[in-house]
């Protein structure tokens, strides 16, 4: 899933709804979230996208973030989703997390 513009409070809950509305029609196990057009996130909208992974995790599917801008990363390293994505599941682009993912399936 690819989304334009910061992630505000007045915009995450839209993102969120998106998001459930593609995950319940897909069913994915992994849900990318090409980050390449959002220049920055603020702290509510980070929040949300915490909270947003945890239920997801709970469903057995995985958040994974690819081309994170230099100030977005900076917020995501700095907050609590750093240490749940860790390196394994944020990447510099969305090629190398499909390849990542081609891979563990491979393996599986």
């Amino acid at each position: 899933m690819r989304t334009e513009g910061a992630l505000t409070f007045a915009s995450a809950p839209n993102l969120r709804e998106e998001m459930l509305a593609l995950i319940n029609e897909a069913k994915p196990r992994c849900l990318l979230l090409d980050c390449s057009a959002i220049p920055f996130i603020e702290y509510t909208a980070l929040k949300l996208l915490i909270d947003f992974e945890e239920k997801l995790g709970e469903n057995d599917i995985t958040l994974w973030l690819a081309a994170l801008n230099p100030r977005a990363l900076d917020m995501v390293k700095r907050s609590g989703l750093f240490a749940k994505l860790g390196h394994e599941r944020m990447f510099h682009n969305t090629e190398e997390a499909v390849h990542a993912y081609s891979a563990e399936r491979s393996y599986k």
